[in-house]
């Protein structure tokens, strides 16, 4: 039997209007439903990502119709060149730049995107390493280091719900076989259900995919600012701790993290009582997956999916996301803990 999409095989306790999901303003598309599967990476290691660019392509390439990049003030037509721009970066960086682009499946905003934040970080000498360690309580103290952000790169890829892809039976192998996922050394990642929503429209659309995730607990929300705070210094290790930005259907956990939480073993431990819940190791963490499909949930209802994994990661998972404005700050903060909220009636 063919494995069918996901949006056929999500079962929440009634069926579920996906067009719930869907936001017009003036004719235009402004936020959608999709899959989405997310890298984030502290070290470049370049044939790693262009297998995540390759595969990423080969798989949706077909759909991408439109591009924005770096100083470009609004999407155009895909191009020959623009196929070859991603490739180019990743083996011939600048230093210190940040290199930024999308490919979307349409001139609005679509289920079918794939966004790239890239900065060449080179993996640093024994020798050199060493010396940063010694020199990160000194560059904490002065704000440098964790304070005032650590940039990342990302790498992020998302489906419509009705792609052959989608269907879990076949997503879960794919996501297992990115080189990335193998043997990289991921900060994080995840694979959830998702929205994608035109950022450039300003705050009326950003808040009405604010109020989408609020509502469905089990919804990913992507900026890629995330990735400046997704490391931690911790004076016990002596040494920068990798966070989880939030757990999910599927979740990427580096192995100083799970270090941190106190193994491997202790952590297969502590989720040993949730049946639903499989944990892969990698070679540099391990894949912890929550039941054979993604949930949304939904917070009125006190249906709120991932907590087993929400509770076993809470010490390594990000907190909060600081220098913006107060209103933005806060809403980040309680979505990040919107899995850890206490459930009237519920054993924690």
């Amino acid at each position: 039997m063919p494995s069918l999409p996901l949006q056929d095989t999500v079962h929440e306790t009634a069926p579920f209007d996906w067009k719930t999901l869907r936001v017009e303003r003036d004719g235009e598309t402004v936020v959608v439903p999709c899959l989405s599967f997310t890298l984030w990476f502290g070290v470049t290691d370049a044939p790693l990502l262009l297998d995540f660019y390759e595969r990423a392509m080969e798989a949706l390439g077909t759909l991408f119709t439109h591009y924005i990049a770096e100083s470009m003030k609004a999407r155009a037509k895909i191009t020959p060149r623009a196929l070859t721009m991603i490739p180019t970066w990743i083996r011939k960086p600048a230093e210190f730049k940040i290199y930024y682009a999308q490919f979307s499946g349409g001139p609005d905003t679509h289920p079918a995107s794939f966004d790239i934040v890239f900065r060449h970080t080179p993996r640093l000498t024994p020798a050199r390493q060493e010396a940063y360690r010694r020199n990160l309580p000194t560059l904490v103290k002065q704000g440098f280091a964790v304070e005032t952000g650590l940039p990342a790169t990302v790498f992020r890829v998302t489906l419509p719900l009705d792609h052959p892809l989608a269907a879990p039976a076949k997503l879960i192998p794919w996501v297992l076989e990115f080189e990335a996922v193998k043997r990289g050394e991921f900060i994080c990642g995840g694979c959830d259900l998702a929205i994608n929503y035109d950022a450039a429209q300003g705050d009326v659309v950003e808040k009405e995919a604010w109020a989408l995730c609020g509502r469905y607990p089990g919804l990913d929300w992507f900026t890629s600012t995330f990735g400046l705070w997704l490391r931690r210094y911790e004076p016990g290790i002596g040494d920068l701790l990798p966070l989880v930005k939030r757990a999910g259907w599927i979740t990427l956990v580096n192995q100083k993290s799970i270090d941190y939480l106190g193994g491997q073993a202790r952590l297969e431990e502590v989720l040993a009582h949730d049946r639903t819940v499989a944990i892969t190791r990698v070679a540099h963490g391990a894949v912890i997956r929550c039941g054979e499909t993604p949930r949304l949930g939904e917070l009125a209802r006190a249906d709120i999916p991932y907590r087993s994994i929400a509770g076993a990661l809470r010490p390594v998972r990000l907190e909060r996301m600081p220098g913006m404005s107060n209103a933005r700050e806060e809403w980040i903060e309680n979505w990040l803990g919107l899995l850890d909220v206490p459930v009237p009636g519920k054993v924690q």
